[in-house]
């Protein structure tokens, strides 16, 4: 799961990278995009269609030369689910209802999910940590992946079978790379010209470059249904985090933003599958005053309601706020971080610098970042967008002609 972003300017980044936090969030700012992640398929010169491909690319891929028929038109596709959990996962079932729909399209055929060790076409296995970093080393991994990247791995190889063996095999240590694995399988079935269902030999290795992938939208401004809506397609093209940004002109009158974003966190944290955080900043209009503890419990108490709605954790905003607040931005991390360790201490914290200043989140990591990060708890990620070269690598005009 490779971001979209150059090769070389990822080199450069990287120490940076490294003298701000061991995991440091990057941030994808998505708009206009209300496009579905289907097919993705690769065009030779002369204008024939090829072979239908994974977006985002994976990490490694292999093709042959066989296309694998998946079944006759009308006809069911078995599946069976290797080591399930109590109860289906969400995940999982998320992923085998967009595979029943993507197959619907090519020719009718069905999903049946079975219950017995019968002939099956698909595999999908959960494996342990463990087993799932052996299946990197055995396909020639040589980095070391750490354990949240690697709970979002996924292994996928189809080949023809020529006895009872299923022709996918999906395999992953959590069920968030199991559902990764079958949107990837979405992604690969095409429609031969008589209408059934096929896909390409291959066998894919993918985990992410990044362990948090964060998309921001504002939640002030969205209707309710677009943000529903974006929380669904996010996870198809691999986004794992949902930014909530407060828009509005006064930070003590959110109750617009507060219903959409407790709404949104409620049904993230019931599929499992996209981490919600809100994205709030409490200086807009005055907003906040941080030297009245009325108004530190105030805010505190809004968090712990987005919390307890679902939320994966909380972005603390000072973006453009940072000079004018008078107030220490190390307090209010220091006062957030405590406030959530007593109640949700799995809590993720995520700090948005400001876009001007010695702290900015673009350019070059400042001292006055590493001195900024030296004072607060290491479980706060800054958001920080790289050099300041990538500011302008994705153009509107780039991300309209990706959504015609």
């Amino acid at each position: 799961m490779q971001p979209s972003i150059p090769a070389t300017c990822r080199q450069a980044q990287a120490p940076f990278l490294q003298q701000l936090r061991r995991h440091v969030t990057k941030t994808i700012v998505l708009g206009m995009m209300t496009c579905t992640i289907c097919v993705a398929v690769a065009y030779s010169e002369e204008g024939k269609t090829e072979l239908p491909r994974v977006s985002p690319r994976p990490r490694s891929e292999e093709y042959g030369q066989d296309r694998i028929l998946v079944a006759g038109n009308g006809r069911a596709v078995s599946v069976r689910i290797s080591h399930p959990q109590k109860g289906q996962a969400e995940p999982i079932e998320e992923g085998l209802a967009l595979l029943s729909r993507r197959l619907g399209l090519l020719g009718g055929a069905k999903v049946k999910v079975l219950g017995a060790p019968e002939h099956h076409q698909i595999l999908v296995e959960r494996c342990s940590d463990q087993r799932m970093s052996e299946v990197l080393r055995t396909e020639g991994i040589k980095e070391q992946v750490d354990e949240r990247r690697l709970a979002q791995a996924y292994y996928l190889r189809a080949q023809q079978s020529h006895d009872r063996s299923p022709i996918v095999t999906i395999r992953g240590c959590s069920d968030l790379g199991l559902y990764y694995g079958l949107v990837s399988l979405c992604q690969l079935l095409d429609e031969n010209e008589t209408g059934q269902p096929w896909l390409p030999e291959v066998k894919i290795v993918d985990w992410p470059e990044i362990g948090c992938r964060l998309a921001k939208v504002s939640a002030s401004e969205s209707p309710l249904d677009s943000l529903e809506m974006l929380s669904q397609w996010l996870p198809m093209y691999k986004i794992n985090q949902m930014g909530l940004q407060f828009h509005g002109k006064e930070a003590k009158k959110a109750a617009g933003y507060v219903v959409n974003t407790k709404t949104i966190c409620s049904q993230t944290r019931k599929r499992g599958i996209l981490q919600a955080i809100p994205y709030f900043c409490p200086f807009r209009g005055g907003g906040y005053d941080f030297s009245l503890n009325s108004d530190q419990e105030e805010y505190l108490e809004m968090l712990r309601g987005f919390m307890d709605a679902g939320a994966s954790g909380i972005q603390v905003d000072y973006n453009d706020w940072g000079n004018t607040t008078r107030v220490p931005i190390e307090d209010v991390l220091d006062l957030v971080c405590r406030d959530l360790a007593q109640r949700h201490p799995e809590a993720i914290v995520l700090w948005c610098p400001p876009q001007r200043g010695a702290a900015r989140y673009r350019g070059p990591a400042s001292d006055e970042m590493a001195r900024i990060l030296s004072t607060v708890p290491e479980t706060v990620w800054p958001l920080w967008v790289g050099l300041d070269r990538n500011e302008k690598l994705l153009q509107s005009e780039t991300v309209r002609a990706w959504a015609d």
